[in-house]
């Protein structure tokens, strides 16, 4: 974001799926989707019903929520199917985000909040049709 470039160190990927296979994740939701089927024009059209999909489908988590609070403010959270997060999970999040470093905090609440966000969207998109 600062730079507009990002180069990758040789065998990140695998260094960072291997870290995630290993690393503490609480929680944890897989989900497959159906095939997706039909006639697409083009990557594009193969990627809008990609990217539909796993906004359908996916489960958000009171870390997503309690980012979408911090990074929006709004309440428009509870009209989606999410449970609200307790004192607990809040004071767990709070824990964990003042162990990011503050330039790296902002970044990391809106990656957490962008499932919310995105799952509004959508919400806003079929209203209009």
């Amino acid at each position: 974001a600062r730079d507009g470039a990002y180069q990758k160190a040789e065998h990140e990927d695998l260094k960072s799926i291997a870290a995630g296979i290993l690393g503490d994740k609480g929680d944890v939701n897989v989900h497959f989707g159906k095939p997706l089927q039909g006639d697409y024009v083009n990557a594009v059209a193969v990627a809008a019903d990609l990217d539909t999909a796993i906004i359908q489908q996916y489960r958000l988590y009171d870390s997503n929520i309690l980012a979408y609070q911090a990074v929006v403010g709004d309440d428009r959270w509870q009209e989606l199917d999410a449970e609200v997060p307790d004192a607990g999970q809040r004071a767990a999040f709070d824990n964990r985000m003042s162990a990011i470093p503050t330039a790296y905090r902002q970044k990391v609440l809106e990656i957490y909040a962008n499932p919310v966000i995105n799952k509004l969207r959508r919400q806003d998109m079929q209203a209009m049709h």
